[in-house]
């Protein structure tokens, strides 16, 4: 009777902790990301590099998801890197997915649950130019909207980015006007960078991070320029999105707590500060420390 008594109980706590939400060891988290280097997946190539080369060659993301795989202990975790579009459609697909950097569109927010918190703040998108072509685009910060009205100008894209909503209204209205060129594989911003360098594009949007990355790492054949562009905020964030499924819900809930905890410490803001300019480090802490560490979204 005793024995039947400890069943009992052993199923009564199992299914507490079911509806709890509590996660086991065999529970995993599926983290789908792409190539967008210094944000997502950088590698050295150096089969042979030390640690802490290794180390120091991580992107944003890269270490993000570490300190949440701490975080989150009872998941197991795993990462597969995809194209943009692969990533997509495996989450509108409702696939069990997680991506740890996405903007929100109105689109993207029918398939996929994004975290209240955001998960990285980073100085916002602008152009990448020839820097001897700086007189045609003027001084910055310059209006996108009159350069895609110039039907000599072509701007390059990374096919199904999101860039921002006053950015992606733009795009949707010009993408067929042969002004703009959009990249599928990716990392799509290197890719972009060359043809630009070629004269095969005139300008290209992307991060000023992705800049700094590319100049400093890809010998290119002329020298090139960014500008801030007048219809993007000086910082902007990104979400972790999960797929819109009853367990891509309860994997953000909890992403959330996680978040909560971890981007209070010095390793969460060092990871996305290593690879800013440093000419935008002060900026970026008193952004970080009065508006990325208190916003939260409304819930969905």
């Amino acid at each position: 009777m005793n024995r039947l008594r400890w069943v009992a109980l052993a199923i009564v706590l199992l299914g507490a902790a079911s509806k709890s939400g509590l996660a086991f060891a065999s529970e995993e988290i599926h983290w789908v990301d792409v190539r967008i280097p210094p944000y997502h997946h950088i590698e050295t190539g150096d089969q042979n590099a030390s640690a802490e080369a290794l180390e120091a060659q991580k992107g944003i993301t890269d270490r993000l998801l570490e300190l949440l795989a701490e975080a989150l202990p009872d998941y197991t975790h795993k990462r597969t890197i995809v194209p943009t579009p692969r990533l997509l459609r495996s989450l509108e697909e409702g696939q069990n997915v997680c991506n740890p950097a996405m903007k929100i569109t109105p689109e993207r927010q029918e398939y996929i649950v994004f975290s209240r918190r955001p998960s990285i703040i980073a100085p916002s998108n602008g152009i990448t130019i020839r820097a001897e072509d700086q007189n045609r685009f003027g001084e910055p910060p310059v209006a996108l909207e009159r350069l895609m009205n110039d039907p000599d100008l072509v701007l390059g894209i990374e096919f199904g980015r999101a860039y921002g909503p006053k950015i992606d209204k733009l795009l949707a209205r010009y993408k067929t006007s042969g002004s703009v060129y959009e990249w599928f594989s990716s990392p799509a911003y290197s890719g972009l960078v060359q043809m630009l360098t070629r004269e095969r594009v005139d300008y290209v949007l992307g991060f000023p991070m992705e800049f700094s990355y590319v100049k400093e790492t890809r010998k290119l054949q002329r020298e090139i320029a960014f500008l801030p562009i007048r219809e993007s905020r000086e910082f902007s964030y990104s979400y972790i999105g999960c797929s819109k499924t009853a367990t891509g819900r309860q994997l953000i809930a909890e992403i959330d707590e996680a978040l909560a905890r971890i981007r209070k410490t010095e390793a969460y803001r060092e990871a996305i500060e290593r690879w800013l300019p440093t000419v935008v480090h002060e900026s970026f802490r008193e952004h970080y420390t009065e508006d990325f560490l208190t916003h939260q979204r409304s819930i969905e």
